[in-house]
């Protein structure tokens, strides 16, 4: 894992994880978390993640972030990867600064890219977390071979007693904000348009150095 700090935890179907609480954050309740790589934390996200932060306050539970300790591809055809626009220690930090209460970092290893999406929901979800709610974008894929989406969560989320909630995507003019999209921005050295998609946060870095967090 890329961060010495946190509480290491151990699935029921031997999932491999840390938990990291914001200090003084709230430690009851049934969370309600996003779901994501979250590479960058950029504005798509956190839509996301203030969604996730909105409905925790709502019914007075903590509000949280579950995230990947690296890219599938790292795993799977590590020459393939994509170049990080943030450590995983950065990106802790980034989503704690959201105001979430907790970030949840999954290990990511043959394990759990070979977990069905079911029992991903059932060993993670449902039963380690417990969450009341989870928040994903609409291109949100999850489970062995990518098979599960947000359908997958509505048709098994109520079930387990959690609701599912799938707000549109955060758009920079016509298109998506995606983390491959402010890749590519910074690869044509278009940093405004980079520095746009990722927020207030990593404008002024971006602008000075060109390399916030590229690798």
């Amino acid at each position: 894992m890329g961060s010495a700090s946190g509480t290491a935890f151990v699935t029921p179907a031997g999932l491999r994880g840390r938990s990291y609480r914001r200090p003084g954050a709230e430690a009851s309740g049934r969370p309600v978390v996003a779901i994501g790589q979250f590479d960058g934390v950029h504005l798509g996200h956190r839509l996301l993640l203030d969604e996730a932060r909105r409905r925790a306050t709502a019914i007075g539970a903590p509000a949280g972030a579950v995230t990947f300790d690296r890219h599938p591809l790292q795993v799977l055809a590590p020459g393939a990867a994509p170049v990080e626009l943030t450590s995983l220690d950065e990106r802790i930090a980034l989503l704690l600064d959201a105001g979430l209460d907790l970030v949840v970092v999954l290990e990511v290893g043959h394990a759990l890219l070979a977990t069905e999406p079911r029992e991903f929901v059932d060993d993670v979800l449902s039963g380690t977390l417990d969450v009341a709610a989870v928040v994903v974008g609409t291109n949100f894929r999850f489970g062995r071979g990518a098979t599960g989406d947000p359908s997958t969560l509505r048709a098994l989320g109520p079930g387990r007693g959690f609701d599912v909630v799938c707000p549109e995507l955060a758009l920079h003019g016509e298109d998506a904000i995606s983390s491959t999209r402010i890749r590519a921005a910074i690869g044509a050295g278009r940093l405004d348009g980079a520095a746009a998609m990722l927020g207030p946060s990593f404008a002024t870095t971006m602008t000075a150095t060109g390399r916030r967090g590229m690798r």
